[in-house]
């Protein structure tokens, strides 16, 4: 998470192959914990359902493709309401931290990933 975060600052850009390299890794995870797949499986409907719908929503330009799909697979490993309240806790920082950058400036787009690392890492750490 850590390296998308970084790559996502330098670049503004993640690729999908990054994404699904962390796709894979969750999903051998989840192979392992074969008593539980069927609640994964749900997991990732419910996220990817959700997710997709706001992206389109938000006509494609408020929210990154790749934000979408970090929140996914977030999602997938560890529940969607889990996914929904790193978002809005990495929103909330994202929010914050850029009312205080962009006023000096002039700064419009940022990369919401490092956001959404912190809020994911934040909640699993504190909860």
């Amino acid at each position: 998470l850590l390296f998308l975060a970084y790559k996502d600052i330098c670049e503004k850009k993640l690729g999908n192959v990054k994404l699904l390299v962390l796709f894979l890794i969750s999903s051998v995870y989840v192979l392992l914990d074969i008593h539980r797949v069927n609640v994964y499986i749900f997991n990732f409907l419910v996220s990817f359902s959700f997710y997709f719908i706001l992206y389109f929503l938000l006509h494609k330009k408020d929210i990154g493709g790749a934000d979408i799909k970090l929140l996914v697979i977030h999602g997938f490993m560890l529940g969607f309401w889990e996914s929904v309240k790193a978002c809005m806790l990495g929103c909330i920082i994202a929010i914050l931290v850029n009312i205080l950058y962009i006023r000096r400036n002039t700064c419009k787009t940022f990369a919401l990933v490092p956001y959404l690392v912190i809020g994911m890492v934040g909640l699993y750490c504190f909860s």
